[in-house]
């Protein structure tokens, strides 16, 4: 398969706070690296002020050797104001909670990047507690970019069940009241749905409901930027 197109930029969370049930998966780091590996897309990671990714290790043999041998790649972040777009074909915003946190302290570097994406109508993809970003995005006239959009992600359900209601906002209530469509488990508006996965693309935009839609997500990343 020959690629067209195939550099994607990933912010990756610091997490001031350093709590580790809060912060990014490495499980869902593995899977977009190896995902984007075997499409031969090249990864460029960037952080807040270019400080070190914060993340939530597990004891499994294999993925911490996956980890060693991509400690290049995770070591050689870059600071996230200094991300050229053109440079870039699409945008990735892994989910964690604590990115709610980091959107109250320095949005304005995250949400000026979706917005230089979403302008050069660049591939971008969130799922589950990512796709709260967009929220944050404005256009020049004030007004929201992703009115009409369908959208998904973290639910009222899922926020409650994941015991985070008191301490988040609701993705599924913030895309709701800014005027786009949230699509929830039984929504009719999904580019790809099986078992408990739930995809939605919309224009450029991919969105995932959980983590169980992230190889589905990725999925329709690579499918929207190769020949």
């Amino acid at each position: 398969m020959i690629l067209s197109k195939g550099k994607c930029l990933i912010p990756l969370p610091t997490n001031r706070n350093q709590d580790r049930e809060l912060t990014l998966r490495i499980k869902d780091l593995v899977t977009i690296i190896k995902e984007l590996e075997k499409e031969d897309i090249q990864i460029k990671f960037v952080t807040y002020h270019g400080e070190k990714p914060y993340l939530n290790f597990d004891d499994s043999s294999l993925i911490k050797e996956f980890i060693t041998q991509h400690d290049e790649l995770l070591s050689t972040v870059s600071n996230i104001d200094n991300a050229q777009v053109d440079n870039f074909d699409c945008l990735i915003i892994p989910s964690y909670p604590y990115l709610y946190e980091d959107l109250k302290v320095s949005d304005y570097s995250l949400v000026k990047l979706l917005t230089q994406f979403h302008s050069k109508n660049k591939v971008i993809m969130l799922y589950e507690h990512s796709t709260y970003a967009l929220c944050k995005c404005k256009n020049e006239d004030n007004s929201w970019p992703f009115v009409g959009y369908n959208l998904t992600g973290a639910s009222v359900t899922s926020i409650m069940a994941s015991d985070l209601f008191d301490t988040v906002p609701v993705c599924e209530e913030e895309i709701m009241l800014m005027g786009g469509n949230f699509v929830g488990k039984e929504g009719n508006y999904i580019a790809g749905s099986l078992n408990n996965e739930l995809v939605v693309c919309d224009k450029n935009i991919i969105t995932g409901y959980d983590v169980n839609s992230l190889k589905m997500c990725l999925a329709n990343l690579i499918q929207k930027i190769k020949i």
